[in-house]
């Protein structure tokens, strides 16, 4: 109980720090409060690329939500994270509500829940981020419980068809969680299983024909095919991500066998009561788990906000099984060996195995100081002098990697650098023909770029050697980014401002190995037409995520 009650103590404390901070904790979240500003303003986000604005490769609903909420109470970081706390906390409370009716005790449900709690940072510090995961697993946890309701309940087998089909409408992960909602609900209640699927199956394609025809067909371009044009890289994904799984969920793993041994199952017992329905049913949804967290995990830039379907549902297992061996074998092992899965989940085994094995890869950001993740008073200063520069600038700005900022200068926003790769690995789309225009005709005042290097000796050293090429007008510290990948991942970035970008730098770490040649034919075609002088630095942050490829090619 005490493990539990401290993790979740660290956890709200991080929430109550970083909630208010009025600049990017992870370099996107911005980017999507502009998906929620397009749409208070009546804009498209599915649509051609353009300077202004591309979407990225996910579906409306979180964005809508936000948008829906900053009519009462604004649009600012505060709001797009307060809905992320609160569908986390939907997901546990609707975890814990399950593991209670089946009758896994208290304290031992708190532990379960608690493990995703301890790995708030080895999952990447995001369930308050502005971004559509908590929103996500608050719909399809609460739609798994009530589908595993709807086994006495029609309209249970409704409303988790529902919440399915908004799931699915908030990140695509949800598919196999589905699939399995309703082939569990089969095996109990054929009747209320075909209501299940039939709901979900209905709610979604209208909504995706909905969205298809409001779209002109770029609905499903961007959310879906985008989104399926991702590298996959099998060593990570079939092999690294469960290895960090299993030694994020920890000790506690033990207890999952045993528990299932604890019941016989076998075509010989006269009786379905023999089998242990709730065990099995997680042990199904932590399958689906495993292939949201395997194929969010295989993509070269894949960061560890993949590993929170495994290890949010995968506590939910470890609870369930704990308490099936605890019942029967009241020893204190079954409790003793949860709590310590707690005590390791900030990141303690994966840290061991980097270190016995550093090519492996296994490191993942380390949780067992809170206040590494916590912006402080001098991260505010910072953004402050960026925002006052920016709106200090007479001109129009271009502010990549974080354009929000712009939009809070008072001036307009434009595309993020991300989805500049994105689009570069489509043949038929490529840099927007705006973008290359505005380059050309030397329309913006002042360009603010994102530098990759190893800590601030590093980058000193970068920007002196880009003297020969352009004037830099300003360095300026990194403003906010507490938990960015670009820390939590290993190299350090600071962005700095210029009255020119004659450089451009290329962070293979964003891009696939595949779409790095479509982008610099594109930074190529941007200069020449420009008739500039350019270079382009590839920077190696060192990682093991396939950088090297990316420069081979």
């Amino acid at each position: 109980m005490a493990v539990s009650v401290l993790a979740f103590g660290a956890l709200f404390w991080m929430f109550a720090r970083r909630v208010g901070y009025p600049y990017d904790l992870e370099w996107m979240e911005g980017t999507m409060l502009l998906h929620a500003h397009r749409l208070r303003e009546g804009q498209p986000l599915y649509a051609p690329p353009s300077l202004a604005f591309v979407a990225f490769a996910y579906p409306p609903l979180q964005p809508a939500l936000v948008a829906a909420a900053s009519l009462v109470v604004g649009l600012d970081y505060a709001t797009g994270r307060a809905l992320s706390i609160v569908g986390y906390l939907a997901a546990v409370a609707a975890a814990y509500a399950f593991l209670r009716e089946a009758d896994v005790p208290r304290t031992l449900a708190l532990g379960g829940m608690a493990i995703s709690a301890a790995a708030f940072a080895p999952t990447g510090a995001w369930y308050d981020l502005v971004r559509i995961d908590s929103v996500w697993l608050g719909l399809v946890t609460l739609g798994l419980w009530a589908a595993w309701r709807a086994r006495a309940s029609t309209p249970a087998a409704v409303i988790a068809g529902v919440l399915l089909a908004a799931s699915l409408l908030a990140k695509q992960t949800a598919a196999p969680f589905i699939g399995v909602a309703v082939l569990c609900l089969f095996l109990a209640h054929r009747r209320r299983a075909v209501i299940l699927g039939l709901t979900t199956g209905l709610v979604a394609v209208i909504a995706i024909l909905l969205l298809q025809r409001a779209t002109g067909g770029w609905f499903w371009r961007y959310v879906f095919g985008l989104h399926q044009r991702h590298d996959f890289d099998p060593w990570l994904g079939y092999g690294l991500a469960p290895l960090r799984v299993v030694l994020l969920l920890g000790p506690a793993l033990l207890l999952v066998p045993l528990a299932l041994a604890a019941r016989r199952t076998g075509p010989e017992l006269p009786h379905r009561a023999e089998y242990d329905g709730p065990l099995l049913a997680v042990l199904a949804v932590f399958a689906a788990a495993m292939v949201a967290t395997i194929r969010g995990a295989g993509p070269p830039w894949g960061y560890a906000n993949a590993f929170i379907p495994a290890i949010f549902f995968g506590g939910v297992l470890l609870a369930l099984a704990a308490a099936r061996v605890h019942r029967r074998h009241t020893s204190t092992l079954a409790p003793a060996l949860l709590a310590l899965s707690v005590a390791t989940a900030p990141g303690g085994f994966v840290w061991a195995a980097d270190h016995v094995w550093p090519s492996a890869g296994f490191a993942l950001p380390l949780g067992y100081d809170p206040r590494a993740l916590v912006p402080t008073a001098a991260d505010r200063r910072e953004g402050d002098a960026l925002v006052a520069r920016l709106r200090a600038t007479p001109g129009a700005v271009f502010v990549p990697f974080h354009p929000f900022y712009a939009l809070r200068a008072g001036k307009t926003p434009t595309l993020h650098a991300q989805n500049l790769a994105d689009i570069n690995a489509i043949p038929d789309l490529g840099t927007p023909r705006d973008l290359i225009e505005a380059i050309r005709a030397r329309a913006f005042d002042l360009i603010v770029l994102d530098v990759e290097a190893e800590g601030p000796a590093a980058e000193g050293r970068e920007l002196r050697g880009q003297r020969a090429h352009r004037r830099p007008a300003r360095r300026l510290r990194r403003a906010g980014a507490a938990t960015s990948p670009s820390r939590t991942k290993g190299p350090d970035c600071g962005p700095y401002t210029a009255t020119f970008a004659m450089i451009l730098i290329v962070l293979p770490a964003y891009n696939e190995a595949a779409g790095l040649p479509a982008l610099l034919r594109s930074i190529r075609q941007v200069m020449d037409e420009g008739r500039l002088t350019y270079k382009v630095v590839v920077v190696d942050d060192g990682s093991s995520d396939g950088t090297g490829d990316a420069i081979a090619a």
